[in-house]
């Protein structure tokens, strides 16, 4: 039960400040009337979670356990990236793929070396290209005039996104080509044998 209650309390406090402090930039937005406080929101937004990405890299290479249940991970397992419990949460909760899904993604994760170096590359990229697109964001929210930091910081924002899919993209259909070559090729080694 001290496991579940410290799952608990870290998922709260990763909810209360995530959206908490959207709310409070929006709601400081009305009080104060500036787009200001409510352009901050997705820029803090972005940055949370891109340092929860890049924390779960580094907690990954050291292959350090998680003290309670994170997602469909039990106490006790290695920490995994944070593109991977992305993955996990969006397809089976979202996309309907349900326990099914979790189950082959994890089995696909601890058997494939090519697909964790993947899951890892991603999260450290993702995760570093947002703190840096949120530090560039900040000087702009803060010492431009209304009219340029509303335009510029979306339009960073998009680009920033748009720029990032279109590295992700191919690269890990490149990635997962390299695994499915790597996996026939053991596919018929072993019918050989």
């Amino acid at each position: 039960s001290l496991i579940f209650c410290s799952s608990a309390l870290f998922n709260l406090l990763r909810l209360v400040f995530g959206i908490g402090l959207v709310t409070v930039f929006c709601v400081m937005a009305g009080i104060e009337l500036s787009m200001r406080w409510y352009m901050l929101g997705p820029v803090a937004l972005f940055g949370f979670v891109a340092a929860q990405m890049v924390l779960t890299y580094f907690l990954t290479l050291a292959k350090v356990p998680i003290p309670f249940r994170t997602s469909s991970l039990p106490a006790g397992t290695p920490c995994r990236p944070g593109v991977y419990t992305i993955i996990e949460d969006i397809t089976a909760v979202d996309g309907a793929g349900g326990a099914a899904f979790r189950d082959r993604l994890n089995v696909r994760y601890e058997s494939s070396p090519l697909f964790r170096k993947l899951i890892l590359d991603l999260t450290l990229v993702i995760g570093t290209g947002f703190l840096i697109q949120t530090g560039l964001q900040m000087p702009i929210l803060f010492l431009t005039k209304e009219e340029i930091f509303v335009g510029a910081s979306t339009a960073l924002l998009w680009g920033w996104c748009g720029l990032s899919a279109c590295w992700a993209i191919p690269f890990t259909s490149q990635r997962l080509e390299q695994e499915r070559v790597v996996w026939r090729t053991v596919n018929m080694s072993m019918r050989e044998a």
